[in-house]
């Protein structure tokens, strides 16, 4: 009976890991529990800590008469990959800290990412005080579909001032890695 539990168990695990790339949301991983600092000197100094990495899928709305294309008939409906994250940033120094897009960069394997959109207005973080950012990054149709296969390497990497940090998922382990 046992054996049988666990084998459902695990069918339905596996299922839903496909559902759930078939459906268009992606994958995704958590960060570590734990914060890790980045700066050049204690007086100014951010810890951060990676909330989750998912694929997203986004559809433009069809519009217009229609036409022809290279997919048949259609009304100019298009299909677009992001590459989401979201990091929350904490001032543990004792000096306000500037945040904005420039302290941030992703990579697929060894390809940078452009930046899909500019979703952090710059922000002066004064001590003590904690922001959540969200990033997101332009991929390509292979890079959503390849999000399950093993062998790819998605790096987010942060840095401040003379110093930087990388949260490197890996798809062959399922497992991000810190690296300062």
């Amino acid at each position: 009976m046992k054996r049988r539990v666990c084998f459902l168990l695990l069918l339905s695990v596996f299922m839903c890991s496909i559902l759930t790339a078939c459906s268009g949301s992606g994958g995704a991983v958590s960060g570590p529990n734990n914060s890790y600092s980045s700066g050049t000197s204690q007086k100014d100094q951010i810890t951060t800590s990676l909330g989750w990495l998912h694929t997203q899928s986004h559809s433009t709305p069809a519009s217009g008469s229609g036409g022809y294309g290279s997919n048949g008939w259609g009304y100019g409906e298009s299909t677009y990959y992001t590459l989401e994250t979201d990091i929350t940033i904490e001032n543990t120094g004792d000096v306000t800290a500037n945040i904005d897009n420039s302290l941030f960069s992703a990579y697929w394997d060894n390809d940078k990412l452009s930046p899909y959109s500019s979703g952090i207005s710059p922000v002066q973080l004064t001590p003590g005080k904690k922001i959540t950012v969200e990033l997101a990054y332009e991929i390509t149709a292979n890079q959503y579909n390849s999000w399950y296969s093993r062998g790819h390497n998605i790096t987010i990497l942060i840095q401040y001032g003379g110093d930087s940090l990388a949260y490197v998922y890996s798809t062959t382990t399922d497992e991000i890695t810190v690296v300062q």
